[in-house]
């Protein structure tokens, strides 16, 4: 009997720590977005470069403005189970659905 409860009591603590180090969700931070989620589960939060005042440097020359070199990505992963599958629930959430 004491056995069967430990036995159950490890389970439970497996359980609680899977889901704390393997999310079925996650939430891109105040200001970004997420730029999609692929079927593994891997996403991308993406800020956009701030917006350039014209398309002249200070030396009177053009600078490329379709580069968005200062554009940040922060990538992540979710893991979705029991069939679920990975989708993007709002503009900064992604999560596991069915």
């Amino acid at each position: 009997m004491l056995i069967d409860v430990g036995c159950a009591l490890v389970s439970i603590a497996s359980i609680l720590f899977a889901c704390a180090i393997e999310p079925s969700n996650a939430a891109c931070p105040y200001g970004w977005h997420v730029e999609g989620v692929r079927p593994s589960g891997r996403y991308a939060c993406r800020t956009n470069p701030p917006p350039a005042i014209d398309g002249r440097s200070d030396r009177g020359g053009w600078v490329d403005l379709s580069r968005d070199d200062d554009a940040r990505q922060l990538d992540g992963i979710i893991y979705c189970t029991a069939g679920s599958h990975p989708i993007v629930v709002t503009d900064r959430v992604v999560g596991c659905t069915r």
